[in-house]
């Protein structure tokens, strides 16, 4: 019996094209799982994609049911597909994609300019691609913007996503804090862990886009690592009002993984010179970890 390869062509949002293998895009395939993986529903010709929680119109591209977690990303129409942008992402199931907010656009131009380029050298580093990766759902892509070398694909689902942890990258406006780690549990029991930087702030010079990586690092080795932990029953340690703060440094993530992950963002964004170790973990680290910490005097850069 010969068997035949199917394949279709699609407009980014998802809706069927005219190709060699269908030329009427409204014709059934061979199989209904299509674009993303997902089933295509034709009952009455309505070309819907079943997304789980909801239905996705590729001719339109969007939900017809508002997303359950719009409040996550107020800029955005709780009805619209992958941030607008589904080159540059892909929406798993409802929630909305996990870098949604960070990614957000205004006139067609990124409104979070400086807080994209800090993560994504964040996100370029060993431990932070590896830190998505565990979290990802297979198929997940991520690809830079402004970092061209940045790519990341998940090719099955991460360790941390199938023991129910999610996580999403955004802004907000912070009166104290230059980032903030929010959790929730959703109906579905799931661990929703929200990381914000600081909406303002950030000049885009080396030097601040730098202090925004060690900003997604600590809100992600430290008080992400202490929430995962504590889902998990990974630790006897209970919640205080201002949780990781009280814990001793050295019994972080942050504290093991840290000074290299500081030390290859300063490489990707081109420093002259690199800290040494001392002056990343007495100068930057314990100072943004501990208020009350005065940085070391005897050295420098």
């Amino acid at each position: 019996m010969q068997k035949h390869a199917q394949y279709l062509h699609y407009n980014p949002f998802g809706m069927r094209l005219p190709g060699k293998a269908y030329t009427n895009p409204m014709q059934t395939p061979a199989t209904k799982y299509l674009y993303n993986g997902k089933e295509l529903q034709n009952d009455f010709g309505l070309q819907w994609y079943d997304y789980g929680a909801r239905y996705y119109d590729a001719q339109i591209g969007r939900f017809h049911t508002q997303d359950a977690y719009a409040e996550k990303y107020l800029s955005m129409s709780p009805y619209q597909y992958a941030a607008n942008n589904p080159i540059l992402f892909i929406d798993m199931n409802e929630d909305s994609v996990n870098v949604a907010n960070l990614y957000a656009k205004k006139n067609g131009e990124y409104i979070n300019v400086s807080q994209i380029k800090s993560f994504e050298v964040w996100a370029s580093t060993k431990e932070g691609k590896k830190y998505i990766l565990e979290h990802a759902e297979e198929g997940f892509e991520l690809k830079g913007v402004y970092e061209k070398d940045l790519k990341i694909k998940a090719e099955r689902a991460g360790t941390s996503h199938k023991n129910g942890i999610d996580v999403s990258f955004g802004t907000e406006k912070m009166a104290h804090s230059d980032g903030l780690t929010r959790r929730a549990k959703g109906n579905d029991n799931r661990l929703k862990l929200i990381f914000n930087m600081k909406k303002e702030n950030m000049s885009g010079s080396k030097q601040s886009l730098f202090l925004g990586v060690e900003t997604w690092s600590h809100e992600v080795f430290i008080h992400g690592d202490h929430h995962e932990k504590k889902f998990l029953g990974n630790t006897s340690i209970s919640d205080y009002k201002n949780h990781s703060h009280t814990l001793p440094f050295e019994s972080t993530k942050y504290y093991s993984i840290g000074i290299e992950t500081l030390q290859q963002a300063q490489r990707i964004l081109n420093f002259k010179r690199i800290n040494t170790r001392n002056y990343m973990f007495y100068n930057v680290m314990l100072p943004n970890f501990n208020y009350n910490y005065q940085p070391r005097k005897d050295i420098r850069f």
